[in-house]
């Protein structure tokens, strides 16, 4: 079994991005998903240019963005260029997490090469936990159910893990929703070196460059 390990939400601040950026020097992570609208996007992309064997994945959503009525492409674009400005090249696929968002988007991914339906029949996305991800579940939350729950010995699974330190931008921005706390727990979970072998004996880790 083939698995892509994504680190998700990368750029969301500069301190929470250190730690996201710590978990991918441990080598389990293939996929780094970055904000490219938020505070920390612009270190995020600094560093992980130092790390191309990781593929670079836009991540789309409406965290950060104002509810525009217009001119929504062109702001699209611009992350897009100023991606390749820090990084050297667009990304190589995006996830589109937002409704208001998925028209422009996509219009933009085609425009640069960068494949926005590729999650489903051929790479499998993985539920990241049975018990839910927000801040009253947080003591039943196990990170690495996701890696072992699940039994096929074929297939591309894609899995996603939200690791990076906590200041308060990123504490205020998700408790009231999903990924405040647990962002500590997959943190220590990625730079475990037992986990990194126990994952290793198990698992083929590729990134969607190769999957792609």
């Amino acid at each position: 079994m083939s698995l892509i390990i994504c680190a998700k939400d990368i750029g969301l601040t500069e301190v929470c991005s250190m730690g996201t950026i710590d978990a991918i020097s441990h080598g389990c992570v293939t996929a780094a998903a970055v904000f490219l609208n938020m505070p920390g996007t612009e270190y995020a992309l600094q560093k992980l240019s130092e790390t191309p064997w990781v593929s670079l994945i836009w991540q789309v959503s409406d965290t950060g963005r104002n509810p525009l009525q217009s001119g929504q492409e062109e702001l699209l674009e611009y992350e897009v260029l100023n991606c390749i400005r820090i990084y050297g090249k667009a990304p190589c696929a995006a996830l589109i997490e937002s409704d208001t968002l998925a028209k422009p988007a996509r219009k933009i991914c085609e425009k640069y090469g960068i494949a926005h339906d590729w999650l489903g029949k051929d790479i499998i996305p993985v539920a990241q936990s049975s018990v839910g991800l927000g801040f009253d579940n947080f003591p039943q939350y196990d990170p690495e159910e996701q890696f072992f729950s699940f039994d096929s010995s074929n297939g591309i699974y894609f899995i996603s893990t939200h690791p990076g330190f906590l200041d308060d931008i990123s504490m205020a921005a998700t408790l009231d929703t999903d990924y405040s706390v647990h962002r500590l727990a997959d943190q220590r979970l990625l730079c475990s070196d037992d986990f990194r072998k126990k994952l290793l004996s198990r698992h083929e880790l590729i990134s969607p460059d190769d999957a792609l």
